[in-house]
């Protein structure tokens, strides 16, 4: 599958990928840049670095899984429903 032809196939699931990303990466961001500056005790600019890159690290994980959640659901509860009725 050519990546334009996933794009236009998966638009309306990508958008939304895309605005849960963003919301994702705005709180992460929050929490990871106060618990360096606040717990940690690190001071304001390494904070700031330190929270961008965990909060990058942590939103590209969080949404690699529900993409793979989500384009393999079928295979997913196929194998559940086969571990059900055993």
């Amino acid at each position: 599958m050519d990546i334009k032809e996933f794009i236009s196939e998966n638009k309306v699931f990508l958008k939304k990928l895309v605005y849960l990303g963003l919301v994702v990466l705005l709180l992460s961001f929050w929490v990871f840049y106060n618990i360096f500056r606040i717990n940690i005790g690190f001071e304001v600019y390494p904070s700031w670095g330190y929270g961008i890159l965990t909060a990058l690290g942590f939103t590209a994980g969080l949404l690699t899984l529900i993409y793979f959640l989500v384009e393999y659901r079928e295979v997913i509860s196929e194998k559940t429903s086969k571990i059900i009725k055993r």
